[in-house]
Order: structure tokens, then sequence, then C-alpha cells
């Protein structure tokens, strides 16, 4: 049975996640387009499209996990709004641009895809390299940093017929985050690998409270029998002393 409990993420932890949708030159008349970029740093889930849009975080032994951004992932960001900057590979050495309401060089944009966003180049050495890196199609996916703030967990346990094998398949659903940095990078590949600082200490954390919720429950039933049963027998002694 697949079993669901929403959870915070407290851990100040950031994360990457990078996919290998093509960040490109900007295509419009605009006429800063010649030294811009656009993409998409995120992706949403799509049940339709579990194949591009579900992306696997882990996989040991029996256990596979699998991990799903929501629509409404970043409404509290936009809404904040946070101070996101676009940086070339997550580093702060190479800034792109930023959204503040001073710099204005980087847009965000929530569409049916994910997140997008359009960034004009600044005239710098790192600039001046993506630029031409991007051109040359050297360069080509999109990524974003961020701080887990809700999200919720599912677990559910497949055996199969022929083999007999049991594997538990759990799903990271993410639910809203705070957005960091978005911006191009070198190696168009979904990261798992800074998962374990967040994402697996907030699952054990999960199953630690839905032991604790079961312990209860079982505790509380085995309470409330006793008690049924002192009434029942106390109702009896009533009745044969009348």
């Amino acid at each position: 049975m697949p079993t669901d409990r929403l959870s915070k993420c407290n851990h100040p932890v950031r994360e990457h996640r990078t996919r290998a949708g093509r960040v490109q030159l900007r295509d419009d008349l605009n006429a800063n387009a010649a030294n811009s970029i656009e993409g998409h740093a995120a992706v949403f889930f799509d049940p339709a499209k579990p194949e591009t849009t579900l992306f696997k975080l882990w996989e040991y032994g029996n256990e596979v996990c699998f991990e799903r951004l929501l629509p409404t992932a970043f409404n509290s960001s936009f809404a904040r709004p946070d101070d996101v900057r676009c940086l070339f590979n997550h580093d702060p050495n190479y800034p792109l641009g930023r959204r503040s309401a001073d710099a204005k060089t980087l847009t965000l944009q929530v569409d049916q895809t994910g997140l997008a966003f359009k960034v004009e180049l600044p005239d710098t050495t790192a600039g001046r390299d993506v630029l031409e890196s991007i051109k040359r199609q050297d360069i080509s996916g999109c990524s974003f940093s961020f701080r887990t703030l809700k999200q919720s967990w599912t677990e559910e346990t497949i055996t199969d017929a022929a083999s007999g094998r049991t594997t538990t398949i759990v799903y990271r659903t993410i639910e809203d985050v705070e957005l960091f940095d978005v911006g191009p990078v070198t190696f168009p590949a979904y990261d798992g690998t800074n998962v374990d600082a967040c994402a697996k200490r907030s699952l054990h954390e999960f199953r630690l409270q839905r032991k604790d919720l079961a312990t209860g429950g079982e505790q509380r039933a085995d309470a409330a029998r006793r008690s049924g049963a002192t009434r029942r027998r106390l109702r009896l002694e009533r009745l044969a002393r009348a």
C-alpha cells in the first residue's frame, strides 16, 4: 500500500538539479537578444511524460527513488521574491545575471514546461566565453539551485510475479522551494549526487515519523480495548450486585 505524509525539510542544504534540455541563444528581435540566452532550468512533473519529467535520484539494492517537481514549487519564491542569480556552473565567481529590482538582467517565468529563464549576458570574460560556448553548442545544459521547503514522500512495494523479487519504489515530490540560482552548465545530466544531504535524511525522518504514528496508533487501540474491557467488567459487577 502506498503511504504518504507531508514533511518540511529544515536542513539548510542547497541542492542542484541539472537537465539536458537545451540552453540557447534568444531568437527574438530584442536589441539585447544578440547577447542573451534562454532555457528551462527546471521541468515540472507531467504524468503523461514520466520518462522525461520523473527523475531518478538513487537506486540501491531493492530500493529505487524518483523525484518529481510540482508546478507550485516556485510560487513562494516568486511571491517573496527570492534574489535569484544566473551563474555558470553554479559558480558565484561567474555571475551572468540577477533578478533583483536594481539589476533586472535575469527574467524568470513559470510556464507549462517548468521554470524558464532569459538572461542578458554581461560584457565580461565569463559572459563572452559562455556566449561563444553556447553558439558552438559546447554548452547545452541548464540547472537550478534550491533548498526544499515543503515536500511529500510516497512509498509502494512491487513484487515480481516471476522471480518473487520485491522492490520498494519511493517518490519524493517537491512542492515548495527557496530558489538560489539558475543558469547554463557544462554537463547536462540530472545530478543526484548531493541528495544525501537533505533528501535521504528527510526520507529517514519520514519513515521514523510513520513508525511512531503506527506505534502510537497501536498503543491507543490497545488502551481503548483495555478501557472497554474494564467498563464491561464494572457493568457486569453492578448488574450482579443488583
